[in-house]
């Protein structure tokens, strides 16, 4: 009987050693790696014991030669999972414009007011998606060029030529009659 709990202690010790050697290699790389994902350092941190979490509960640790392309495989997988309760909050939480009464005084500045969002939807349909998200993180989330940078991998220069260009093109399109 002790025999077979010193061989289970023994197993358990060894598991133990070779997931902690796992986190100390590649948790380092894991938080680089969410970092250009996420903004938050502490969201990339998180992300990353969670998916340490669940390469433990699966016992990966043991017998895995390369470890990383496990982890990335979870890691996606996490950020997978994220954007899709994300889009599933912003779909529970969209209101269509027709149903949305615009303040105004008159009536005529609604309308101007409902053409004038119409004109700016289509005018962001027809950006180029790299200039699109450009223009989207720094006038909707409010990012710096810096934070774009570190992101995108863009240049300061390429930042602010797609910002030129997403803005020259909203106002062509806006200042048409």
């Amino acid at each position: 009987m002790t025999g077979l709990r010193e061989a289970a202690q023994r197993i358990q010790r060894d598991a133990e050693e070779d997931f902690d050697a796992v986190y100390r290699a590649e948790v380092p790389w894991l938080i680089r790696f969410f970092r250009r994902q996420v903004r938050d350092r502490q969201d990339a941190q998180s992300l990353a014991q969670e998916t340490m979490l669940r390469f433990f509960r699966i016992g990966a640790s043991a017998g895995i030669v390369t470890p990383q392309a496990y982890l990335r495989r979870i890691a996606v997988n996490l950020l997978r999972d994220r954007s899709k309760i994300a889009r599933r909050r912003a779909a529970d939480r969209h209101v269509s414009l027709d149903d949305v009464e615009l303040a105004g005084p008159s009536l005529q500045r609604q309308l101007e007011a409902r053409d004038l969002l119409r004109l700016v939807e289509e005018a962001m349909l027809e950006l180029r998606p790299r200039t699109r998200e450009v223009f989207m993180a720094v006038r909707v989330d409010g990012l710096s060029y810096a934070e774009i940078r570190a992101q995108t991998g863009l240049s300061l220069k390429a930042i602010e030529k797609e910002m030129a260009r997403a803005l020259a093109h909203i106002n062509r399109i806006c200042g048409e009659d």
